[in-house]
């Protein structure tokens, strides 16, 4: 059985990188025996302990500590290969590098989005704009020391190679899918459990990927429009319902969320805006409506019902009326663009190509 050791900074928090990881651990276990190094608390984690609340010496304390925790556990039991999940690379991939093991690093386009990223740098101080590039610096280190650059979507290869064209040759497309999710047997059970009744609109919004101004007021005009329906906002760590008499927190998972509702609002920030939780939706016949920008541009192009124009609350409420005036058509269509997803994006499908880079990397 080969080591891997897998670094990611937030695992097991919820998020599309931690279900990725999940499913590694879970499905390749009797292949590979896998290590993950985290801040967080988990099973199968070797937690790191920063010293240090200034974010960029976070990060420098986070790349040294696990140089160092590599350095032990390789010591102790050989390492057949390195995963490194997101921007805090550096340890993982300088550590390969000088002791020549093989090494991944999964990306995503987000990343890459350096012009808005560029222009979110003039409502911040200067002496933010000069950690800003020193961590960005760190981040190119680490993606060039990487054998191997994964990402999940064609447009992720696309921004990666835009943004940093010198990383081409080792950039390679690895599509990252999502499990279909069981339904409940009674969706108006579950609903009456959170005081939500059977016929009432519930309107899902995912609030990870958007700004707060943007969801405060998509939701405001959406209680103008319909002041008797619900919206449950799908937040990084949490999920709310919110209505026009206040916010609820609770204890619902993002995949328990998406069984409640009628429709899912994505708004994201950045162009690049491939999720599990959009897969999920789709795969439970839950629509989404989105802009059509980047990864929904894309996948979206043969079903334009779902797509709006720019990420604005006008837009938002705007295509939410034409949903609930034209609900069998955005069902219909739903279920066209789940067969078409369900051929590419399947979370099966996206681990056995994982296992095949693990054991051809472990043979270099």
């Amino acid at each position: 059985m080969k080591n891997v050791v897998i670094l990611h900074r937030t695992y097991p928090l919820p998020g599309g990188p931690a279900t990725l990881i999940k499913e590694l651990i879970n499905r390749l276990s009797d292949k590979f025996k896998f290590r993950v190094l985290s801040l967080q608390k988990g099973d199968k984690v070797i937690q790191i302990k920063t010293k240090s609340n200034i974010p960029y010496l976070r990060l420098i304390f986070y790349h040294f500590t696990s140089f160092i925790i590599l350095y032990k556990l390789h010591k102790k039991e050989k390492i057949d290969a390195i995963l490194t999940i997101g921007t805090s690379t550096l340890g993982g991939t300088l550590f390969g590098k000088i002791y020549k093991i093989p090494t991944i690093t999964r990306l995503s386009g987000t990343r890459m989005d350096l012009y808005k990223r560029r222009q979110c740098m003039s409502i911040i101080t200067k002496l933010k704009k000069m950690l800003y590039w020193r961590v960005l610096i760190l981040e190119f280190l680490g993606y060039y020391l990487s054998d191997i650059i994964v990402v999940p979507t064609e447009y992720s290869r696309k921004r990666v190679i835009e943004a940093y064209p010198s990383l081409k040759s080792k950039v390679q497309v690895l599509l990252e899918g999502a499990q279909v999710p069981k339904k409940y047997l009674n969706k108006y059970e579950i609903r009456r459990k959170y005081g939500i009744l059977g016929d009432e609109k519930v309107i899902l919004f995912n609030t990870y990927t958007t700004t707060p101004d943007i969801f405060s007021e998509s939701f405001s005009r959406i209680m103008n429009e319909l002041p008797k329906a619900k919206v449950i906002a799908i937040e990084a760590h949490e999920v709310k319902i919110c209505a026009g008499n206040g916010v609820v927190k609770t204890k619902l998972t993002a995949k328990e969320a998406l069984q409640l509702g009628d429709v899912l609002i994505c708004a994201p920030l950045f162009e690049e805006s491939h999720s599990t939780l959009t897969l999920e939706s789709i795969f439970l016949d839950v629509p989404v409506i989105a802009p059509n920008i980047g990864w929904f541009g894309e996948e979206f192009k043969n079903h334009p019902i779902f797509l709006f124009g720019e990420v604005s609350p006008e837009q938002i409420t705007n295509k939410i009326i034409e949903y609930y005036n034209n609900r069998e058509e955005f069902e219909k269509q739903t279920k066209e663009l789940k067969e078409e997803l369900l051929r590419k994006y399947r979370i099966d499908k996206t681990i056995r190509e994982y296992e095949k880079l693990l054991k051809s990397m472990r043979n270099r």
